[in-house]
């Protein structure tokens, strides 16, 4: 058997709520949101696959050499990881053996799956985007649950985060008696750039309408590691 799975690695997190944390990352094949700034369109296809055995034995390769990094972590994503349940749940199933806590990257297009329900270390970071945006009423139950899921969102300039706010606004208090945190990012260019004064200013912009903002930059490309 086959999973889509088009690559598999060792590096630093650069984005969001983990970003620093040493992660083994599975980075699955398949995605139809088709994001414009996506720096990984070799994985929208369905066809790039890896042998089921031999996914184990490089997944058991990966944590024999990394396992001993305190803080390691899993990162599950794409690709659209959610695209595919079948396929995410088997990846879990052998990420689950080594109770290390695991992330999946989405952008909501699809519903969550269930099977995280019995696995207590696991969160969704949460990425919405333009072209798809989460059905309210699937996500619901899972992101008032504390801790289970974390937003992050590409931000490009002021009017880039609007289209966001209705979907947000749902969530901005959720459990909390505080507005909740949105990790925010640049839009990064072909050339790892972004446009410096249209992010900072709408981040600030932001902060003053009463979003609980956090920037941050993907800092694997500033680090120039994969």
């Amino acid at each position: 058997m086959n999973l889509q799975v088009s690559d598999m690695f060792f590096s630093i997190q650069g984005e969001g709520i983990f970003s620093g944390s040493p992660t083994i990352f599975i980075r699955t094949s398949g995605c139809s949101v088709g994001c414009h700034f996506c720096d990984e369109k070799k994985s929208w296809s369905p066809k790039k696959q890896v042998n089921e055995n031999d996914f184990a034995m490089e997944l058991g390769n990966l944590v024999s050499t990394y396992g001993r990094i305190p803080s390691l972590r899993f990162s599950i994503t794409g690709g659209e990881p959610l695209e595919y349940p079948d396929n995410l749940i088997i990846i879990l199933t052998y990420l689950g053996r080594y109770k290390l806590p695991i992330s999946i990257e989405t952008s909501g297009a699809f519903p969550p799956i269930t099977w995280l329900n019995s696995y207590p270390q696991y969160t969704y970071i949460l990425s919405p985007k333009l072209s798809s945006l989460p059905d309210f009423d699937k996500w619901y139950g899972v992101i008032t649950i504390p801790d289970k899921v974390s937003f992050k969102v590409v931000l490009k300039d002021y009017t880039s985060f609007q289209p966001f706010l209705v979907f947000l606004q749902h969530f901005k208090y959720t459990y909390l008696d505080e507005p909740r945190k949105i990790f925010v990012q640049p839009e990064y260019s072909s050339t790892n750039t972004f446009d410096e004064k249209a992010f900072n200013s709408a981040v600030v912009s932001l902060w003053l309408e009463g979003w609980n903002l956090v920037p941050t930059l993907q800092m694997h490309k500033h680090l120039k590691l994969k």
